[in-house]
């Protein structure tokens, strides 16, 4: 009985290490998204204005 006690006690601390990396890897995913869609908008929002100028200095 002890060492099939041991086993399912080994299988649970594997499962929450698992459960524990996904979620901190879903976790770095989301973060690295919301980074990603920050810059791209301000990126956008950047090359968005100077254009305009660009335009207005050239008519």
């Amino acid at each position: 009985k002890g060492g099939s006690e041991q086993v399912t006690r080994k299988e649970d601390t594997c499962i929450e290490k698992t459960t524990f990396i996904t979620v901190a890897v879903v976790m770095l995913v989301l973060l690295i998204v919301l980074l990603a869609l920050s810059v791209f908008l301000f990126m956008r929002l950047r090359s968005a204005s100077p254009p305009r100028e660009k335009s207005a200095k050239n008519f």
